[in-house]
């Protein structure tokens, strides 16, 4: 009897250090709040790429999906920028979308560029918001053809919440000449591969469209280069495509100019890299095996 008694007590015991256990990783499980903002799709037509919709659709399904290292919570903008108090409680904003360049697509945080003319009232305040929001600590990813814009105040905007941007007539976009179009089938390389945002990744090839010759802040502290390719293919050297900051406002800003074709975001350690990317700019300790997801074969 005494036996049963003490093993019903051990039981209980057991039973709720185990509740406790659960409640104290419930505890420790914190919500961070997202805002992807994606451009509609204006750049490349029918073709498949840019398709910036699809894209951010799939990495706010993968990251919802997760319970560890916290529960995210993701809003999707398309197409339309969050009003002003949208990002009181956001931890990290993400953009992907056309450039500022033409007057027939859209950027997602910048007005189109017409002759650097001044922006308008109404988005001045907006930039002021966004402004302050990074100020307190907020961050930002920017992928592929949103690094690149023309607007004087856009690239200083840039540089200084990422730390760089494509600038036309220095940075260039390279493909295969025996092919039409501008990707090629083109491999990336750590550059610093003992940062967080590569844990859990090998370097990938895939048939590709990466920006180089970035305009980056001169010697900036901030700065990581994370991921480089061999560009041009006929002349090739190693150029930064990915890149990070840590900002004197301890917000993170990353820059990547990949994610031109879509198919990409198939590809694990391609889909693991962007992921790992968007959890560290929200300043949430990455896995040592990276952000792992499963999604549909494409």
């Amino acid at each position: 009897m005494k036996t049963t008694l003490t093993f019903l007590l051990f039981l209980n015991v057991l039973v709720w250090a185990q509740a406790v256990e659960a409640q104290q990783a419930k505890a420790k499980t914190k919500t961070v709040e997202l805002v992807f903002i994606a451009g509609p799709n204006d750049h490349c037509g029918d073709n498949p790429c840019h398709k910036y919709i699809e894209d951010l659709s799939l990495l706010k399904k993968c990251l919802e999906a997760l319970k560890r290292p916290a529960k995210f919570e993701v809003q999707l903008y398309i197409g339309e920028r969050p009003k002003l108090g949208d990002l009181d409680n956001v931890s990290a904003v993400i953009v992907h979308s056309s450039a500022d360049r033409s007057m027939d697509e859209w950027h997602a945080l910048f007005p189109q560029n017409d002759g650097a003319k001044d922006y308008d009232d109404e988005y001045l305040d907006f930039l002021r918001y966004f402004d302050e929001q990074m100020a307190r600590g907020m961050g930002l990813m920017l992928m592929h053809y949103s690094t690149w814009v023309d607007h004087p105040e856009a690239q200083k905007r840039l540089l200084d919440w990422i730390g760089g941007h494509y600038l036309k007539g220095k940075s260039k976009v390279d493909g295969d000449k025996s092919t039409k179009g501008t990707t090629a089938m083109e491999t990336v390389e750590f550059v610093n591969p003992g940062h967080s945002i590569l844990n859990g990744l090998k370097p990938w090839t895939s048939e590709a469209e990466y920006y180089y010759n970035i305009h980056f802040r001169e010697n900036d502290p901030r700065f990581t280069h994370l991921l480089s390719s061999r560009l041009p293919l006929d002349s090739p050297e190693p150029h930064t495509v990915a890149w990070c900051v840590e900002r004197d406002d301890g917000g993170r800003g990353v820059g990547f100019t990949g994610a031109h074709n879509p198919d990409n975001m198939y590809l694990d350690d391609f889909r693991t890299f962007v992921l790992n990317a968007i959890v560290w700019t929200a300043k949430v300790k990455v896995p040592r095996k990276g952000i792992r997801s499963t999604v549909p074969k494409k």
